[in-house]
């Protein structure tokens, strides 16, 4: 599998991150459930610090998942231009509005999340794929859905530039960072 620091611009979807509090209730569980059915052409990364139970002994042995660590805040948004999509398929009690997914759209990523209490509010169809909570079924598909329907993948893309563009409007963010396209 290829290293997600050599991506180049305008690759289909491959890649994906996730970077939030690493506890079941984020969809721990169904991203490796989801992951690990494709191909060697795909990883996810995660990054964050453990909760729960949950340890780097938890992503031993996975072909497509792997743990990356902690990133400190500042790093984040470098971090996010290697990656093509953001997956947080959540189900935490304590969910608000989740940072990052404001952090994609900085990033020009579209995410795939959950209807899940706030999330909706801020990710809708014209940047992100919607799905149930609990369900890796459904995470997988539409996993699917972003690498082989690059038409969706650039329309989604570009809803999260919109996004960003509306958010650094409202002053969410003082850094800039360059847009995927």
């Amino acid at each position: 599998r290829g290293s997600a620091a050599t991506l180049e611009r305008g690759r289909r979807c491959r890649n994906f991150v996730f970077i939030s509090q690493v506890k079941r209730t984020k969809g721990i569980p169904e991203i490796i459930a989801a992951a690990e059915r494709f191909g060697a052409d795909v990883c996810v990364d995660v990054y964050g610090p453990f909760f729960d139970d949950l340890s780097e002994k938890f992503f031993a042995g996975l072909e497509r998942v792997r743990y990356r660590g902690v990133l400190p805040p500042a790093e984040v948004p470098g971090v996010l231009r290697r990656y093509h999509a953001v997956l947080l398929p959540t189900y935490y009690e304590g969910e608000g509005y989740p940072g990052i997914i404001i952090e994609s759209y900085a990033a020009g990523l579209p995410v795939i999340t959950t209807r899940w209490k706030n999330v909706p509010e801020i990710a809708d169809d014209s940047c992100a794929l919607l799905i149930e909570p609990r369900n890796a079924e459904a995470l997988y598909q539409a996993m699917k859905a972003l690498m082989e329907d690059d038409a969706l993948y650039a329309r989604l893309c570009a809803g999260a530039r919109s996004k960003r563009q509306f958010f650094d409007a409202n002053g969410f963010w003082e850094i800039e960072t360059p847009i995927l396209t």
